[in-house]
């Protein structure tokens, strides 16, 4: 029985995660460099102390056949970011110096060091590993390039963190920020519903009234107060099924809430459930005056609008990524199917071999490159971490079942990505070229390389990040080094006209 720290000098799981959004941590600082080695020899165990990479080798080979329990303490950068899932090191199992049996996992800090030695096929050893090469940051392959080695994983996540979507100066996401206007309709009808409040009808009364109110003035009422006591649409309808299990309710309740007022059963707890909670939320400031009540809806219509449009901006912000790549196809000429996405934002994915995708070069058909998009602009949870890293395994499971060489692109972007690390790792290991807004241009070379479009003209700012991309695909582009005058945009490149 064996075992390595990364030691820090901190809890790296909590340290970084609470100076990303606030600047400073609290209660996450440890003693640095604490001999944890010399704890294990006064238990009778064998411990090594590793303070340079070149000795982690030879202080894991002691550890491995030193016949009793052993620790290696390994001092290690406390300002690298710790992921929240660590990573596996097969290169260990590879190597002969661990069997499956004895996997452990180990900080990533300690993985760069390890990943590095390979064993030769003389049987000796090699940094780059025995007759093969060892392919460096930026350097050309003529293969898919996936993240097969830490360093490789390193240098996309690098690459993801200089060129991350500042969403909050997108002028689509700026649409989302303001608060839409109440008519003037509606606003009469809430106001009623405020003084009804304010002289304290109660719930089946106000419940009532909110049906009646419904009647008069559809679903743009319906969807306004969904939104002022704090709710959104879908989580109306959950609430309201919820509801209606309790009370011993067989039949489900629709699927949007646009479908609930027809419900003979639902419809009533729906405006049970809004009255209580319109209740809760103008209670203390309800009052009978026709211009105060208009002020506070205005006022709480501009608080509830940011949560209550999470949800869709979230959705939207997705089917975006794919629309935009979609128009700059369609304009410089590379196929691609839905041609519907270069129409509208949201429109229908596609299926290839039983996995849907956003985007796919040239068709369904005929596929060669397929594009699954993924974007947050906020915490993602644990839920959606794992659930794209899932969503690329899956895509890229389908297309190596058809039997060809199908490349997958990750479209995955936004600041979400840094509260949960693991989901971005999966993304990135696993998709064979990866792009991001700025960098969107990439899944128009990819698109272009496999249908065999162009060459494409392309001035970039700086092609030096980009030299083993660009080496790949270099039968798919013209680069310029002049910025041409007229061109089509995609991201920081530029497409010039023909």
């Amino acid at each position: 029985m064996w075992g390595i720290i990364g030691n820090s000098g901190m809890q790296a799981l909590d340290y970084h995660p609470m100076r990303f959004p606030y600047g400073y941590s609290l209660a996450a600082k440890l003693r640095p460099e604490t001999r944890y080695d010399q704890i294990a020899v006064a238990l009778g165990c064998h411990a090594e102390l590793v303070e340079k990479p070149a000795d982690l080798r030879p202080a894991l080979e002691r550890a491995f056949s030193a016949g009793k329990p052993a620790l290696v303490n390994v001092l290690t950068d406390p300002e690298i970011v710790y992921p929240r899932k660590a990573v596996l090191p097969k290169r260990l199992v590879s190597s002969g110096l661990i069997t499956r049996r004895s996997w452990v996992q180990i900080p990533p800090p300690l993985l760069r060091m390890t990943w590095k030695w390979r064993p030769s096929k003389d049987g000796g050893s090699s940094s780059c590993g025995g007759g093969q090469t060892c392919v460096k940051r930026g350097s050309d392959r003529s293969s898919l390039a996936v993240a097969d080695s830490p360093d490789d994983l390193i240098a996309r996540l690098e690459e993801f963190e200089a060129n991350v979507w500042i969403h909050t100066d997108d002028a689509f996401q700026q649409q989302f920020d303001t608060a839409t206007d109440v008519s003037d309709d509606v606003t009469g009808a809430l106001s009623e519903l405020l003084r009804r409040v304010d002289e304290g009808e109660d719930e089946d009364d106000l419940a009532a009234s909110i049906d009646r109110l419904y009647r008069e003035h559809g679903l743009p009422f319906l969807v306004k107060t969904i939104q002022l006591v704090g709710l959104t649409r879908n989580k109306l309808v959950t609430d309201i099924d919820a509801i209606g299990r309790a009370a011993g309710i067989d039949e489900r309740p629709p699927r949007t809430y646009e479908a609930l007022p027809g419900k003979r059963l639902h419809w009533p707890l729906a405006c049970r459930e809004l009255a209580s909670r319109f209740r809760a939320v103008f209670g203390p400031s309800a009052a009978s005056s026709g211009e105060m009540n208009e002020s506070v809806l205005e006022t709480v219509n501009r608080a509830t609008w940011p949560g209550y449009i999470r949800q869709e901006r979230a959705k939207r912000s997705g089917h975006q990524a794919e629309a935009r790549l979609a128009r700059i196809c369609r304009t410089v000429g590379v196929p691609f199917a839905p041609a519907e996405k270069a129409e509208q934002d949201i429109a229908a994915d596609i299926d290839v071999g039983g996995e849907s995708f956003d985007l796919v070069f040239p068709d369904a058909q005929n596929p060669r490159a397929c594009v699954i998009s993924t974007v947050h602009t906020a915490n993602i949870g644990q839920y959606g971490e794992s659930k794209d890293a899932r969503d690329i395994a899956a895509g890229k499971e389908a297309l190596a079942a058809l039997g060809t060489k199908l490349l997958l692109i990750a479209l995955a972007d936004g600041l979400g990505f840094r509260s949960n690390r693991a989901g971005l790792e999966g993304v990135l290991s696993t998709a064979d070229e990866f792009c991001q807004f700025r960098t969107i241009w990439k899944a128009v070379v990819v698109g272009a390389g496999v249908t065999e479009t162009g060459p494409l003209t392309l001035w970039l700012p700086d092609t030096d990040p980009f030299e083993g991309f660009l080496g790949r695909y270099r039968h798919a582009i013209n680069l310029i080094s002049e910025r041409p005058d007229d061109g089509v945009e995609a991201g920081d490149g530029l497409f010039a006209a023909d």
